[in-house]
């Protein structure tokens, strides 16, 4: 809806996934292998990280549409909200040109995000198992939103791809003097000056763009 009040010039798909996780025959278990959308199988190392797994087709799905940009929000770790508290929700990606309008569009706003790690020695933690391409859950607990970002990494054909974790930002505890207690609809502000630089990219955004292109070109 604000994309159409503003009137921008661009085109914009929402997805959201949904499913009910109850016990019944058909449910999940412990250790059960599930093949995604993409033709890779996954473990089912934590039922309670059911969050990602849905996430992986919709990131496959999305992908259909060929977008310049795809960008996910979920809450999905309780360590961003242990680290950040309410000050800022935590993003992933390998793509500068789209951390950069995403970090101008979190200064603009006020909705502020900070970026985390997607590296290598993550991904690693979930492709090293024997009985499918990758696991939900990492053996040892820890690095939790690194660990399931480089998860859902997996399921990305190319580097367009971010990920906001909103653990902490969801829900207003009458800290911050202008949100009212309850769900705080964060990152939205954020969200819709990111899809208006996009429209119409900010004087320093064109030049870095530039720079990188050219550098790309030498």
């Amino acid at each position: 809806r604000a994309v159409a009040n503003l009137g921008l010039p661009i085109n914009v798909r929402g997805l959201m996934p949904l499913g009910e996780n109850m016990p019944g025959g058909s449910a999940a278990r412990p250790r059960d292998i599930v093949k995604s959308t993409s033709g890779k199988s996954i473990l089912i190392a934590g039922q309670d990280f059911d969050g990602n797994l849905l996430l992986t087709d919709t990131i496959c799905y999305a992908q259909k549409f060929r977008p310049k940009y795809i960008v996910s929000l979920t809450t999905m770790s309780k360590e961003i909200e242990t680290s950040f508290d309410l000050s800022a929700s935590g993003i992933f990606t390998s793509n500068e040109k789209l951390w950069q309008l995403l970090k101008t569009a979190a200064v603009h706003s006020g909705d502020r995000i900070w970026k985390l790690p997607l590296w290598k020695v993550f991904e690693r933690e979930i492709i090293d198992i024997k009985s499918a391409d990758l696991s939900n859950l990492v053996k040892f607990p820890r690095g939790m939103p690194c660990s399931n970002s480089a998860f859902l990494n997996q399921f990305t054909c190319k580097p367009n791809w971010a990920h906001i974790d909103l653990m902490g930002t969801m829900y207003e505890y009458g800290k911050t003097s202008y949100l009212r207690r309850g769900m705080s609809g964060r990152p939205t502000r954020t969200i819709i000056e990111f899809l208006g630089q996009m429209a119409y990219p900010p004087l320093d955004i064109i030049n870095q763009q530039q720079k990188q292109s050219n550098y790309e070109t030498d």
